[in-house]
């Protein structure tokens, strides 16, 4: 099966904007919450960036990569790789 996993960044980050799509039966097979980069202030406007420091998310589409530990101490976050111009710096901008 061709799994995708799309996050609707125009939904409140408090609803379920996070869906893992099962892309051969065309049904979504799980739904969830999904944070996004805080900007350099707190804001109501979501910002977007790709550039390093920004701790703003990167629009695009990403390959999931290897699992990883986290700075606490667990191995629970997937490293991402971006695959567009938006987010190809995905990787070294520790986007998990």
């Amino acid at each position: 099966n061709t799994i995708s996993i799309l996050v609707d960044f125009s939904k409140h980050s408090g609803k379920n904007r996070m869906m893992v799509c099962d892309m051969q039966n065309k049904k979504v097979i799980s739904k969830g919450l999904v944070c996004h980069g805080m900007g350099k202030t707190w804001s109501e406007d979501i910002q977007f960036s790709n550039v390093p420091e920004s701790h703003c998310s990167s629009l695009g589409k990403y390959k999931i990569g290897d699992r990883a530990w986290s700075n606490w101490g667990i191995n629970i976050k997937y490293e991402l790789h971006g695959l567009e111009k938006t987010n190809d710096n995905a990787f070294e901008r520790f986007v998990v």
